[in-house]
């Protein structure tokens, strides 16, 4: 596995939209191909795509976050893949296809990397389809990155002109609230990064009853509800983490409740991840139609998940985000 040490430039007290963009998407994208390179081939095994398929994570929702920075109608269309699209506009986005690609390989790296965390008793022949899977994925990853010049268009388009455009794919909740789009260049970019804090907080919020209210995760609509909600808790904690080293981090380090919230969504996070391995492990024997593994693993989730539901709700989720979010910072308007 290649070491990669990452080094972001800090921001400027209350760089603008663009810069901060810049500054925390370059150095990701440029560690993130190496990585790649040196990970993924014939002898990777489950275990081996765990700290490339995180930058790759980084990535994307570095992508995610800066979204409105990046033009949505480049020159040339794009096409092949999973990002492959009958949406004339969206074939002319570049931005599109970048995130939609790299969120592919993110899937399926974690696909291969089930078997371990799982704790399957997966065969030679299970891991030969996942990995062949991922590296088909790198393929295509490799050739689109170097002919659409996809490494450039991240690193440079975000300097590129004083306007902001909206990209609906965006994960990041950009499309419940157009106010919270950044409007141009001159904004502060910690200002439009707490906008999207905000609205991701109030999201979970306003979700976390209808998770305490799940009886079980094991249906696949159940599970599909428990792992946005997972996605949710992360994207807060991960923003936290990725601007903490800026001049102005996204929440104040000593207001009310605030570390005491980020250590709660650190822990409920664990906790969701844990317990979805054992549906992860679940879901193989179903689909390996072994029935004794099947019940024995279905009593694992729905136990854990007991567990997990009382947790949360001893815990004072809600509470805890109304501190967190009172906790933002006010700099850089």
């Amino acid at each position: 596995m290649m070491a990669v040490v990452l080094t972001v430039a800090l921001g400027t007290q209350c760089s603008d939209y663009r810069t901060l963009s810049t500054q925390h998407v370059s150095p990701v994208e440029a560690a993130l191909g190496p990585m790649l390179a040196a990970t993924l081939n014939a002898s990777c095994k489950p275990d081996d795509v765990h700290t490339v398929r995180k930058l790759a994570l980084r990535y994307r929702n570095l992508l995610d976050v800066f979204s409105p920075a990046y033009p949505n109608a480049t020159a040339s269309p794009e096409d092949s893949g999973r990002a492959a699209t009958s949406d004339k506009k969206k074939k002319h986005d570049k931005w599109y296809h970048i995130r939609h690609r790299i969120d592919d390989g993110y899937t399926k790296m974690g696909d291969l990397q089930d078997l371990s965390h799982a704790k399957v008793p997966y065969t030679p022949k299970d891991l030969k389809k996942r990995l062949d899977v991922v590296l088909d994925w790198y393929s295509d990853w490799s050739l689109y990155n170097s002919s659409r010049n996809y490494s450039e268009f991240a690193r440079s388009a975000p300097l590129a002109g004083t306007n902001t455009f909206v990209h609906p794919e965006s994960q990041f909740f950009w499309a419940l609230n157009d106010s919270a789009i950044p409007g141009s260049s001159t904004i502060s970019g910690i200002s439009g990064v707490r906008a999207l804090v905000r609205l991701q907080l109030s999201s979970i919020s306003a979700t976390n009853k209808a998770m305490e209210a799940l009886p079980s995760i094991l249906p696949k609509s159940a599970h599909d509800q428990f792992h946005d909600f997972r996605k949710k808790l992360r994207a807060v904690r991960d923003e936290a983490t990725e601007f903490s080293g800026d001049a102005v981090p996204i929440f104040v380090a000593n207001a009310t409740g605030v570390q005491q919230g980020l250590d709660l969504f650190d822990t409920l996070y664990d906790m969701y991840g844990d317990l979805n391995d054992l549906w992860t492990k679940y879901d193989y024997f179903k689909e390996k139609k072994d029935k004794t593994e099947e019940q024995k693993a279905a009593a694992k989730v729905n136990a854990s998940w007991a567990e997990l539901r009382a947790f949360q709700t001893n815990a004072s989720l809600v509470p805890r985000i109304g501190e967190l979010t009172a906790g933002l910072t006010t700099a850089c308007p």
